[in-house]
């Protein structure tokens, strides 16, 4: 098994990739709405297709993903045993990335919890966003923590960004870049089977915000097949 080496696969069915490194410090606006799960709206850019500017987006459902981190020690062997014992480990270990799918029309669980890279697909006249939070402490993300722009105290073989957002439109893809991130996510409650994100996240081109989500939402959380990971 060769796992791809970027974030960017783990992502890239749900729509608009975003590809350049982010730079720039985060704010996290104050946690004032409770912890909720969908029907509910968040603040999104892009949103659905036709509309210009941060759109309020109707979540119907939301489901989150859990993928295990296992860095690999260097120079090891890619051999059976070499497998056996990274699975082993990533069943157990507390380092993982969360991408919560926001959509508004019933999210499949059969593809997040499979082995693959998570992609759905908005059907024709439907959204979907994806916000994937990465930790950078080997210990993982715990409840309370705010996923932001920091640097990795661990090496890794995947290039990571600690936060990505994507959309999907109708099924439509597209892609875009930024060099700047404002804001960051709290992780408000967490645990096996739930999580509860609060998002106040714009990625910046120059001084022009491209993509944004903003909202309080909570989910189940589904974990990839046991196989699949990342090192």
């Amino acid at each position: 098994m060769r796992l791809h080496r970027t974030l960017l696969v783990a992502v890239l069915g749900v729509g608009a990739a975003l590809l350049a490194a982010p730079t720039g410090g985060a704010t996290v606006r104050a946690a004032g709405t409770k912890c909720a799960r969908p029907p509910l709206t968040v603040t999104l850019l892009p949103g659905p297709i036709g509309t210009t500017g941060p759109t309020e987006f109707a979540v119907t459902d939301a489901v989150t993903r859990r993928v295990a981190i296992v860095p690999r020690t260097g120079g090891a062997a890619r051999d059976a045993a070499e497998l056996e014992r990274l699975r082993a480990k990533a069943a157990r270990t507390d380092l993982a990335l969360y991408t919560m799918y926001l959509a508004d029309f019933t999210v499949p669980r059969k593809e997040l919890k499979g082995f693959g890279f998570g992609e759905i697909t908005a059907p024709a006249g439907k959204t979907v966003a994806a916000m994937t939070i990465v930790p950078t402490e080997k210990r993982g993300f715990r409840e309370g923590d705010v996923a932001e722009v920091s640097p990795f105290a661990y090496d890794a073989t995947t290039t990571f960004a600690p936060l990505s957002l994507v959309t999907n439109s109708s099924g439509v893809h597209s892609t875009y870049a930024y060099d700047g991130i404002d804001g960051g996510v709290t992780i408000r409650e967490l645990d096996a089977k739930s999580i509860c994100l609060d998002m106040d996240v714009t990625f910046t081109r120059g001084d022009t915000p491209i993509a944004t989500i903003v909202g309080t939402v909570a989910s189940p959380v589904v974990k990839a097949d046991p196989s699949f990971f990342y090192t």
